[in-house]
C-alpha cells in the first residue's frame, strides 16, 4: 500500500476516533498522530524524487546541499575562526571531562545512597515542554550548533558536504552538517577539536548571553514594582476548579503578599489539607478548602500551574500590547534553557551505536594526546557507553543495582 493511502487511513481513522469517541485527545495522541502523518508525507515525498531522504526503520534522516555557500562565506575569514577556536577548544575540553566528572558523581550517589542526581526526560514539544515555546528553543539550538560546526569546518579547510534533519515522525532529534570524514581525520589534532567543540561551546555561549540580556528586557518591558503570580491553567477536580480562573494574577494567599514565584511556594508549603483558605486576585477575593497533595498527603493542594507576572509597562503596551511582551520573554527563557541543557549533554561522552556526541569525539581526541589512536578509540568508546548504561540504570532504576536493594 502507498504512503498516501496509509496517510489518507490514519487521517480518517483519527479524526473518527477524536470526533466520536474521544471528546478532548491528550496533547500526547495528538502529537503521535501528527507524527505518523508527518513521517508519511515525508516518505511519499522522498519517492517522488523531491526530497533526500535516509530511513532507518521509524528514524527520517533529511539530505540537502543548500546552506553550504553560506557556510563557506562564514568560513572563508580564517584568520579569525581560527583565533577563536583556541578557547572554543578548551571550553570543549574542560565542558566534557566536566560532564565526566558529573556522572560519576551521579554514579557513587545511585550506588551508595540512592540519590539519583540524574532524571532524564525527553524534550517533547507540547508533552514534556509548551509546543511552540519548545519549537521555538529547539531551533535555536539546532541552527547554532550546527552552524558553527560547518563554519569551523570550512574555515580549517574541510569540506562541508551535506546538511540535514534527523527526525522521527514529527519530533527533530537532531540536526547536522556533514563534514568530510576523510578530510576531517587527516587535519591536525586540534583543528579536529576545535569542529567537534564548536557546536556545543556555541550553544552554551547563546545561553550565556540570552540569560546575561533577560535582566534587562524585564527591567526595560515590565512594571517589577508591582508582581503577582499568574494562573496558566487550573487542574480538574482541583480545589481550584470553578472557583479560579485562567489567567487570573494571585496577589495574596491569607492575607500574605504573593509578588513572585518565590512568595507563592513560600506560602504554599505551608497549607494543610481541609484548609479554607482566602485568595485575592486582581479579579476579586475568593475562598477555597484545600485538599491533599498525592505526593504529599501532609500537604494541602490549590489545583493551580502559575508562572511570575509583572505588568507590562504602559508606553511599552502602547506599542507591543500585553501578549508580545510574554511571547518574547517565554522564547528568550526557552531558548537560554535548551541551550544550555542540550550543550551540557552534547559534551558529555555518549555513545548511541549509530551516533555519538560531540563528548565522544572530544574524549578520543584527548586520549589520543597519549595513546595510540586504536586504543584511544576503543577506551573512548567503553567510557561512552558507560554513561549510556548510567542513564539508563538512573531511567529504569533496576533495584539490585541500588543502595538498600
Amino acid at each position: 500500500m502507498r504512503n498516501w493511502q496509509w496517510f489518507v487511513i490514519i487521517a480518517t481513522l483519527s479524526a473518527l476516533w477524536f470526533g466520536l469517541v474521544k471528546e478532548s485527545p491528550s496533547k500526547l495522541e495528538i502529537f503521535l498522530v501528527a507524527s505518523v502523518l508527518l513521517w508519511l508525507v515525508i516518505l511519499e515525498v522522498a519517492e517522488k524524487g523531491r526530497l533526500n531522504v535516509d530511513r532507518y526503520a521509524i528514524l527520517l534522516v533529511i539530505k540537502t546541499e543548500r546552506g553550504r555557500d553560506f557556510i563557506y562565506r562564514l568560513g572563508k575569514h580564517r584568520s579569525f575562526w581560527r583565533a577563536v577556536g583556541y578557547p572554543v577548544a578548551f571550553a570543549g575540553i574542560a565542558g566534557t571531562l566536566f560532564m565526566v566528572g558529573m556522572f560519576a558523581i551521579a554514579l557513587y550517589f545511585m550506588f551508595s545512597s540512592s540519590v539519583d542526581l540524574l532524571q532524564p526526560t525527553p524534550l517533547v514539544p507540547g508533552y514534556t515542554i509548551p509546543f511552540w515555546y519548545g519549537i521555538i528553543g529547539l531551533i535555536s539550538v539546532l541552527v547554532v550548533h550546527e552552524l558553527a560546526h560547518g563554519v569551523f569546518a570550512a574555515a580549517n579547510r574541510v569540506s562541508v558536504k551535506s546538511l540535514g534533519i534527523a527526525l522521527i515522525g514529527a519530533l527533530p532529534i537532531g540536526a547536522f552538517v556533514e563534514p568530510d570524514e576523510e578530510e576531517l581525520k587527516r587535519s591536525p589534532w586540534l583543528d579536529q577539536l576545535k569542529v567537534f567543540s564548536s557546536g556545543s561551546v556555541a550553544n552554551l555561549l547563546l545561553a550565556f548571553l540570552v540569560s546575561l540580556a533577560m535582566p534587562f528586557y524585564i527591567a526595560g518591558v515590565f512594571d517589577t514594582s508591582e508582581g503577582g503570580v499568574l494562573i496558566v491553567s487550573i487542574v480538574k477536580g482541583s480545589p481550584a476548579e470553578d472557583v479560579l480562573e485562567k489567567g487570573m494574577v494571585i496577589k495574596k494567599i491569607q492575607d500574605e503578599a504573593i509578588e513572585t514565584m518565590e512568595d507563592f511556594y513560600r506560602v504554599v508549603k505551608k497549607l494543610k489539607p481541609g484548609e479554607r483558605i482566602s485568595i485575592v486576585t486582581d479579579r476579586g477575593s475568593f475562598s477555597l478548602v484545600t485538599a491533599q497533595r498525592e505526593d504529599d498527603p501532609e500537604r494541602g493542594f490549590i489545583g493551580v500551574k502559575t508562572t511570575f507576572f509583572f505588568p507590562v509597562k504602559e508606553g511599552v503596551k502602547e506599542y507591543l500590547g500585553v501578549t508580545l511582551p510574554m511571547v518574547i520573554f517565554y522564547s528568550l527563557y526557552w531558548i537560554a534553557l535548551l541551550n544550555q541543557a542540550i550543550g551540557f549533554v552534547n559534551l558529555a561522552p555518549l555513545h548511541l551505536g549509530v551516533a555519538a556526541t560531540d563528548g565522544h569525539h572530544i574524549l578520543r581526541l584527548i586520549f589520543e594526546k597519549f595513546l595510540a589512536t586504536r586504543d584511544a578509540e576503543r577506551l573512548s568508546a567503553y567510557i561512552s557507553t558507560a554513561m549510556v548504561l548510567i542513564i539508563l540504570f538512573s531511567i529504569f532504576k533496576p533495584s539490585f543495582l541500588m543502595a538498600g536493594g
